[in-house]
């Protein structure tokens, strides 16, 4: 808890630091457009954490029975894609959605989608300038699996026992990007209550793969 109000603090306490120098003319022009980029990231950040925050809130404090419905992978996507659109584009990373009409989860819909933006998140943020983001989906007779897999920077031995321990922690993206893991502590949990699993395949230099293992019923 201490290390999330840390981070939430920070930032706020930083852009006070920031507008000030800027509107007392303590800076030049160069510099203040330097610091206002820096700004931007740190909103995009924070405001991914807090989002994070209210979404494992919701799921603890709701005594509602799960209502699961039948969603469409390729449309999440889809959306996903429109709505990452920006993050992308400031990386020229390719997003491939090899998933189809026929690619099917039951799902409880707030919480996938919450799932689904944090992997997505994640791969950009951990992916360089013109890597790929490919999505795919295939099934079995009792579950369904999405796999988001990038060509990022990966995770050493050391990182993925962080990640498989649920712990938080600080890591910084391609572009300076900050990551607590906190989002895939938030995954995993989201995923339990619906009887659905994270699995993580990655290594240092060789990118990640994330998948969502569902039950079919």
């Amino acid at each position: 808890l201490s290390i999330i109000s840390h981070d939430l603090r920070n930032p706020i306490t930083n852009t006070q630091t920031i507008l000030s120098l800027i509107n007392k003319g303590a800076l030049t022009e160069e510099e203040s457009k330097t610091l206002l980029e820096q700004l931007e990231t740190q909103y995009i950040n924070t405001t991914g954490l807090l989002d994070n925050l209210l979404g494992w809130l919701k799921s603890q404090i709701t005594g509602k029975e799960l209502e699961k419905t039948d969603m469409n992978v390729y449309e999440i996507m889809n959306g996903m894609h429109l709505e990452q659109k920006i993050a992308l584009m400031r990386k020229r990373i390719k997003f491939i959605n090899n998933t189809s009409s026929d690619s099917n989860i039951m799902a409880e819909k707030e919480m996938i989608k919450i799932i689904f933006r944090n992997l997505i998140t994640n791969a950009i943020k951990f992916t360089s300038l013109d890597g790929r983001i490919e999505i795919s989906y295939t099934h079995d007779d009792t579950h369904t699996y999405v796999r988001i897999k990038d060509s990022g920077i990966g995770m050493s031995e050391e990182i993925l026992q962080k990640v498989n321990a649920q712990k938080y922690f600080t890591r910084t993206g391609t572009l300076q990007e900050k990551g607590s893991g906190f989002g895939l502590i938030l995954c995993r949990d989201l995923l339990q209550k619906q009887g659905g699993v994270l699995l993580i395949e990655s290594a240092k230099g060789e990118g990640s793969t994330f998948t969502v293992k569902l039950p079919i019923n």
